[in-house]
């Protein structure tokens, strides 16, 4: 057993010394734009140098771009990392650098930010970034263009981040920029299916209420054997209508003892206002009025009258990057 660990440790060494180390390149010599690849032109190394020379003087941030020609076998994403965390990209205590790194001889890319920005850039927002600048130009060959439009979206980014490069070179002499509040985004998406979800739920409920009604409707008036209802029943969007029955008058009386009534004599029966209710979806009845009558003998003169009310109806109302 003794014999045996030294064995296996000298064992492991020799497997370890034996596979190749991955690498990265060089950091960029001017700091801000390393073109391994020789796909960049001059006006375009020197715009993002001249650029990133006023952010990093006014807020400490960077945005570095990386060409090579291979990720010696590594995937995009940790290719990125390695070479963020070694170069130390952006201010060290505000964490705010951006890299875009991507390799011409194979289908890579990748944009990382900062932990200090990711909250602000988040990866969603760096992926949408390069779909509308980068990956077009890239997919085609336009290396140069599809740079210099990712470089200009970004540094754009961080001009309204910071409330404006060139003002705050101007006005904090020498200090740092700070971030100008950020309001809450809000997502519509979210929000506008939630919305919509609430709705459904809602008109779903009133089925079920107004179901409930007509099943008490029906048992109280259109059960077999009984009368005409004297409701009609509507579903709530239309609230309910009431109306009266049509109630037939009695016939006179028949003479008393004495022989035919005097012509004269007759009577007349006071009218009446009847008070309204409601119920359901809040329509109701008016009050009534039914006038007297005036006559004699059989020949007479009856006067009547009604009114009904009408009714209101009430109703119930941490970013991980982008790239591919």
């Amino acid at each position: 057993m003794k014999r045996f660990l030294p064995t296996l440790f000298a064992l492991t060494l020799a497997l370890t010394l034996s596979v190749p180390a991955l690498a990265i390149v060089e950091a960029p010599a001017n700091t801000y734009v390393g073109d391994n690849a020789d796909v960049l032109s001059d006006s375009t190394e020197r715009h993002i140098i001249d650029q990133n020379d006023k952010l990093s003087r006014a807020t400490g941030a960077a945005i570095v771009v990386v060409t090579v020609d291979f990720m010696d076998g590594m995937s995009s994403a940790d290719y990125a990392y390695e070479c963020f965390n070694t170069w130390g990209i952006g201010n060290a205590d505000r964490n705010n650098g951006l890299l875009l790194v991507y390799a011409v001889g194979e289908n890579k890319v990748r944009a990382l930010q900062g932990s200090g920005i990711e909250d602000a850039l988040t990866s969603a927002k760096l992926e949408n970034m390069l779909e509308d600048t980068f990956y077009d130009g890239y997919d085609a060959g336009e290396y140069d263009a599809a740079t210099l439009a990712f470089f200009d979206e970004a540094y754009a980014w961080f001009d309204s981040y910071y409330g404006g490069i060139d003002k705050a070179l101007q006005e904090n002499n020498g200090a740092y920029a700070d971030p100008v509040p950020q309001r809450e985004e809000r997502d519509p998406g979210m929000g506008g299916f939630l919305g919509f979800y609430l709705v459904g739920l809602i008109f779903i409920l009133l089925l079920i209420w107004d179901a409930l009604r007509y099943d008490r409707y029906r048992r109280r008036y259109l059960m077999p054997g009984m009368p005409p209802p004297v409701v009609y029943y509507h579903p709530f969007i239309f609230g309910r209508r009431y109306y009266h029955p049509h109630h037939h008058h009695r016939p006179p009386p028949p003479p008393g003892p004495g022989g035919a009534r005097h012509p004269m004599s007759g009577g007349f029966s006071g009218g009446g206002f009847g008070g309204g209710s409601s119920r359901g979806g809040g329509a109701g009845r008016g009050g009534g009025f039914s006038g007297g009558s005036f006559g004699g003998g059989r020949g007479g003169f009856g006067g009547g009258g009604g009114f009904r009310g009408g009714g209101f109806g009430g109703g119930m109302s941490r970013g991980g990057g982008a790239g591919r």
